[in-house]
């Protein structure tokens, strides 16, 4: 972890930087970074390996330009009313994102993040927290127990991280050498200007707080907030995204719950006192999920602060009641929903006009996210309910195809190649589920292995996979081994001098040139680059069913076997004696996984690079090259 940064570490960096952004103090923008020769990526690969191997960070970097947003429907005379907008270089966020990749891979490949955090961590997103909370609450009424849960509120958490402290946590964590020395000066002496309409403050000293907008920020307050998991005693469990804390009881006995929650807070009150945190006491509050109509409030206490009791807590967007119905849930989708159809409107409506393709990519891109945010846990509730979702849907299809009341919903889905919003539901909920069973280490992965005997005619998202699965019959999809994720391979172990050749000289497109055309050209080719007689070439085809041999078979996708193939013959080769330092060639008509693995957002092919990798430190010379399928 703490070995020099290698040039494909800047590279991947520097492919999943974002054009458009606002440059820092220096006026460095990401489009001159990404535009940059190799001669000019040396030079800053240098740079940021003197600043890893001494430990010293530039002092330019640490400048920050806050710039003041409104908040949306908040009064402008208060200084609380606006949010900050931190501008930073951009050559600094730059090497942030490769110093953040060898921390992330070091934390997870050595499981020092607690289960219950959720935030910012690979797999993990805050529809799992609403689903886990969800079951949690369901096995409760199941088991003829009352769920109690507290919504503790963090005041101004990043803001208050103590950077001592900090240090001291990556210490515990095992974080040393340069990592530690860099880290530990990349947060000391920061310095930010505030300006206001062209016009800029003075410069004043980042006291506590981790830098805003950093790419290595959140991960420093996931460590930070590691120790929190100490609060978590037997019989209590936690939800936790980022600084979102939400410890949650059930039990046959409201006093049981109460000593219980009451024992988690006094604990969370010495570990704010500990590490110079604060928990905002007028905005924790408590709530109480039981079907019973005759549950007493509970007298919980934080800070010497009696907590109130909240019946329709809002926790991660989503509205949760005390019988979980998720009526008000699904009245507030509905509200935002209709909102945002009326851009439809106007699209549609204007004297120009917006051809279907655009109003589809409109309510894909607009509309439809706000509809399926957290569907898998509150999609449950009533077909009443549900179904004034669906109206909202069914309204946009006519406005995209111009269908009248009477059109058929069935035919305006097929014209505009839109699923319905319940087989959205049972297709997310199904994904998530199956996400569950890989993610052996996630506290949804013990809920739904240990259901409750079911004793009431509800249903909840677990029993809803299940059913799923065997009404549309699909096999037991538990794997043997986890999922594959960005801790298989360290991130300085990438692959190394390996081409990646996407096309053929005169091959422009396969479907507009004859098979006899592209037979001879990509002959042509493969014996002026790579003769036989100096390369060893190596065939790969994938196909999901009808295979020679290790076919996918019918749960299977073409784009997965072909990865496969390129995958198992790496692994030949690598055992072959004839490919040590000998010139290897790769050959597959796969293009969309010579994209994926360029790419650094595509997990499902990370054991197919480390396949390579691991043949490109045997071959001498390693390259991938697509060739026209037959």
């Amino acid at each position: 972890m703490t070995c020099p940064l290698v040039m494909e570490e800047l590279e991947g960096a520097l492919k999943v930087m974002q054009n458009g952004r606002s440059p820092g103090p220096d006026n460095i923008t990401n489009e001159m970074l990404s535009h940059l020769g190799f001669q000019a990526k040396r030079k800053i690969l240098g740079l940021f390996n003197t600043s890893w191997k001494t430990g010293l960070f530039p002092s330019n970097w640490k400048k920050a330009i806050l710039i003041p947003i409104l908040k949306v429907g908040k009064p402008k005379n208060k200084g609380n009313s606006y949010q900050p907008i931190s501008l930073t270089s951009c050559m600094c966020k730059l090497m942030e994102r490769m110093i953040n990749k060898r921390l992330v891979w070091y934390l997870e490949k050595h499981n020092i993040l607690m289960d219950e955090q959720t935030g910012f961590r690979q797999f993990r997103s805050t529809e799992d927290q609403v689903a886990y909370i969800a079951q949690t609450i369901e096995d409760g009424y199941q088991r003829q127990q009352h769920t109690f849960t507290v919504w503790v509120d963090m005041e101004k958490a990043f803001d208050r991280v103590w950077k001592k402290a900090l240090i001291l946590q990556l210490m515990q964590a095992g974080v040393s050498h340069n990592m530690l020395k860099w880290i530990q000066n990349y947060l000391s002496q920061r310095r930010r200007r505030v300006n206001l309409q062209g016009r800029e403050s003075r410069q004043a000293i980042f006291k506590d707080g981790i830098p805003q907008g950093g790419f290595l920020s959140p991960t420093l307050f996931l460590v930070f907030m590691n120790s929190i998991q100490n609060i978590i005693k037997p019989h209590v469990k936690a939800a936790l995204y980022a600084d979102d804390l939400a410890p949650i009881c059930s039990e046959d006995s409201c006093g049981t719950a109460q000593v219980r929650l009451q024992e988690c807070l006094t604990l969370l009150e010495q570990w704010t006192d500990d590490w110079a945190m604060t928990v905002n006491a007028t905005k924790t509050t408590y709530s109480i999920f039981s079907l019973s109509t005759k549950i007493p409030n509970l007298r919980l206490r934080i800070n010497n602060s009696l907590l109130e009791k909240e019946n329709y807590p809002k926790y991660l967007g989503v509205t949760i009641d005390p019988r979980l119905t998720f009526c008000k849930q699904i009245e507030t989708v509905q509200k935002n929903a209709v909102r945002r159809t009326l851009l439809l409107k106007k699209l549609a409506g204007t004297s120009w006009g917006a051809d279907m393709k655009l109003l589809k990519k409109t309510y894909v891109g607009y509309v439809r996210p706000v509809m399926e945010y957290g569907i898998a846990a509150w999609g449950n509730a009533s077909k009443t309910n549900f179904q004034k979702i669906e109206r909202v849907q069914n309204h946009s299809l006519r406005i995209m195809t111009g269908g009248i009341k009477s059109t058929p919903i069935n035919s305006m889905e097929s014209v505009t190649g839109l699923e319905s919003l319940e087989d959205r539901r049972k297709k997310k909920i199904v994904c998530q589920y199956t996400k569950f069973q890989h993610l052996a280490n996630h506290p949804m992965s013990k809920l739904i292995t240990n259901n409750p005997r079911k004793r009431l005619k509800r249903t909840n998202f677990t029993a809803s996979a299940q059913q799923i699965q065997k009404s549309l019959e699909l096999p037991d999809l538990r794997p043997d081994t986890p999922l594959r994720s960005s801790i298989d391979w360290p991130p300085w172990n990438q692959q190394s001098q390996i081409e990646n050749v996407k096309d053929i000289d005169g091959v422009t497109s396969k479907k507009s040139m004859i098979k006899r055309e592209l037979h001879c050209l990509t002959q042509n080719m493969l014996d002026k680059k790579y003769p036989s007689n100096y390369w060893i070439r190596a065939f790969t085809d994938g196909s999901a069913s009808k295979a020679v041999r290790d076919g996918g078979e019918t749960y299977s996708t073409n784009y997965k076997a072909e990865a496969e193939a390129l995958q198992e013959a790496a692994k030949v080769l690598v055992n072959s004696e004839a490919t040590h330092h000998a010139k290897v060639v790769l050959l597959t008509d796969a293009r969309s996984v010579l994209d994926a693995l360029d790419s650094t957002k595509c997990p499902e092919v990370n054991a197919l690079a480390q396949a390579i990798t691991t043949l490109s430190l045997t071959a001498s010379n390693l390259v991938l090259q697509w060739i026209p399928g037959h």
